[in-house]
């Protein structure tokens, strides 16, 4: 394989192929964000999470739970255990909310620590984890999540 360097160091060739290399921010979630995405477009996830959590959130600053819940999954998906690992998915925001469909996602982790706080009760909590474990019934069950719904090349399921 035959590397050349241009004049500018961010362009290269490598045999046919002309790679370039910009400043726009990338992340590591560049391939897996759209494909989780879809799924969760796929699998109604925003519209289960606004009609199964039972926090009303009632300030006028409030930003919405969906983007709440929406952040705290991609922590856990990241190997997150605490909030404060909110950051470790952080670095591509602004990818993240394009790909997510969302206008804004929490940055600080007492945003979480506040929200999931609100479930203060026995009862709230069972209520939660029965939405929870009805929605992973649903999507076991669900026979429509292939391939087809998601649109993905054959390449891809294999990687």
């Amino acid at each position: 394989m035959k590397h050349i360097q241009g004049n500018n160091s961010k362009n290269f060739q490598v045999n046919q192929v002309s790679v370039t290399f910009t400043n726009k921010p990338i992340t590591a979630w560049g391939g897996l964000a759209p494909v989780i995405a879809k799924l969760l477009e796929v699998i109604e996830f925003r519209s289960w999470v606004e009609s199964s959590i039972p926090i009303h959130e009632r300030s006028n600053n409030s930003k919405g739970i969906y983007e709440k819940v929406l952040a705290t999954f991609l922590t856990v998906l990241c190997g997150g255990e605490r909030f404060s690992h909110l950051s470790w998915w952080g670095h591509g925001i602004e990818v993240i909310k394009k790909v997510f469909a969302v206008q804004w996602l929490p940055k600080a982790s007492s945003t979480l620590t506040r929200f999931w706080g609100k479930i203060d009760t026995q009862y709230l909590s069972e209520k939660v984890g029965e939405a929870a474990r009805q929605l992973a019934i649903a999507i076991i069950m669900w026979q429509g999540i292939v391939e087809d719904n998601l649109n993905l090349d054959s390449a891809v399921l294999p990687r």
